[in-house]
This record gives structure tokens, sequence and C-alpha cells, in this order.
């Protein structure tokens, strides 16, 4: 117990916790997280929502919804983050009416992506019909996102479009990042021309800061390609076992790739359903 007074009193004076600080609250913190959570001073509400999110706990649904709500910076990501943790159709409402309220494009095609995690347990024409209507570019695109998820073919098609014409920053930006929400066996065959890219994508001696001179750790000399990372995705993805192990920050043959080809060229189209 005094172990958790200590963590509140640091989350009241603004301070960030770690991991292991936050490891200290349990069940009986909860009510006065709740109170932190709906702090005036935006670093207490920043760290307190954190906490939240770590620990996920029940029936705090509100103070993310009111967050995401009328929050700043990113504390709305940070609730969002906690609500998908806990979302349910129930929620989609309330959702949808700050979406209408909020006017930066950030939030709102964040907002729709959360929306979209429901998948069939969502309103579907809800979603779209604002989309029919979305002039935001942002989120316009969160949008197609979520509609993705959801079913929908044209938003599906349109994904699929693009994936040839990435460059440089959004490729980096669709493998490591829209793929984790997007990842189902309707998007396997778009993967197609990523497995024939041969671009370097992710390379760890990048983010190696050692002395000059100073030999470069194993675990730094590592990089991956884009046909690495897509061939990854659709093991991921199709739960097929390869003849080869297909793990991250691997470079594969060009044997093994093609075996990831031939797979993937021999999937029935998907079929959306909507």
């Amino acid at each position: 117990m005094a172990e958790a007074d200590e963590v509140l009193a640091r989350l009241r004076e603004g301070n960030g916790l770690s991991m292991e600080e936050i490891a200290r609250l349990g069940p009986a913190e909860v009510p006065a997280l709740r109170e932190l959570a709906r702090s005036p001073e935006r670093e207490v509400r920043r760290s307190t929502l954190t906490a939240l999110t770590v620990m996920n706990p029940p029936n705090c649904e509100d103070v993310y919804l009111q967050a995401i709500r009328d929050a700043e910076d990113d504390l709305p990501y940070i609730a969002l983050e906690g609500l998908e943790a806990r979302l349910e159709p129930r929620h989609q409402p309330e959702l949808l009416a700050i979406f209408d309220a909020r006017e930066e494009g950030g939030y709102r095609a964040e907002i729709a992506r959360t929306v979209g995690t429901l998948e069939g347990r969502g309103d579907f024409w809800e979603l779209r019909r604002r989309a029919d209507v979305e002039q935001d570019e942002d989120a316009r695109e969160g949008l197609r996102m979520a509609l993705a998820r959801m079913g929908d073919g044209p938003s599906r098609q349109e994904i699929a479009r693009r994936i040839p014409t990435l460059r440089e920053h959004r490729k980096r930006l669709f493998l490591q990042h829209e793929m984790e929400y997007l990842k189902a066996p309707w998007i396997l065959k778009a993967l197609l021309p990523l497995l024939d890219d041969q671009e370097v994508h992710l390379d760890m001696r990048a983010v190696w800061h050692g002395q000059p001179g100073a030999e470069i750790p194993p675990e730094f000399r590592q990089k991956e390609r884009v046909c690495d990372r897509a061939a990854v995705w659709v093991a991921e993805i199709s739960g097929f076992r390869f003849s080869f192990p297909t793990e991250r920050m691997v470079e594969f043959a060009e044997s093994q790739l093609e075996e990831v080809r031939s797979y993937v060229r021999g999937l029935p189209p998907p079929v959306p359903l909507y």
C-alpha cells in the first residue's frame, strides 16, 4: 500500500511512471486514478491515462471517452488505445458522435480506425455514410482503413491498388504499422508486388550509436528488405508453414521468396463482405 501511495503521489506531481511503478498499482488504486485522469493538469492527466492503458482495468471506458472528446496533443491517442482494449459495439455511437464533433483530421482518423477494430460487430453503414461525405484527407484515410478492415470491397481495392505505388517512408509505414492493423487473408494477394521489392526498408546499423571504430554488435548488423517483411506477413497472416523459418530481420534466399510468391499466386481471389 505504501508503495502504491508513493506512485500516486508521483502522478499528482505530474511525473511519468515506469512500467515497474505502474505494476505497483492495483484495483484498489483505480478510483484515485479515475480522478487523476480528469485532472486539469495536462501532464497529470497524460501519465494517468498511460497508467490506466497499461493496467487495463474494467469500467474505465467513460474516462477514456472523455479524454477522446476534449483532450489535446497526444492524450486522445492514449485514451483510444486504452478504450480499444475494452471496446464493445455499445461504444460506437458515442465514438462516432465525437468523430462528428472534433475538427482535427488526425484525431478523427484514429477514432475511425478504432471503430474499425469492431469488424463484424460494428455498424458498418454508419461508418460508410461518413466516408461518403468526408472532406479531410487524414480522416478519409482513417475511414478507408477502418472500412477495409470491416469488409468494404471498394476500400480494400483502393488500398491494394496503391501498394505498388508506395515510396520510401510511406512504404515503411505501411509494412510496419498499417499491415499490423489490416492483417487479414484478403490482403495477401495485394502483397505480391512487395515480394519482388529488394529495397532495404530497415537497417539496424542506422540506429547503432557506438564509439567510432568500435565493432558493431551482431544484433545491429541485421537488415530487412521489403520482400523479406512481406514474406513474413504472408506467413503470419496465412498460418501456412513454408519449408523454411519465416522470421523477421532475416534476408531470405530468392528460392525461398519464390516459394512464398507461388503460394500467394495460388490463393483464391478475396471476397468482400460489402
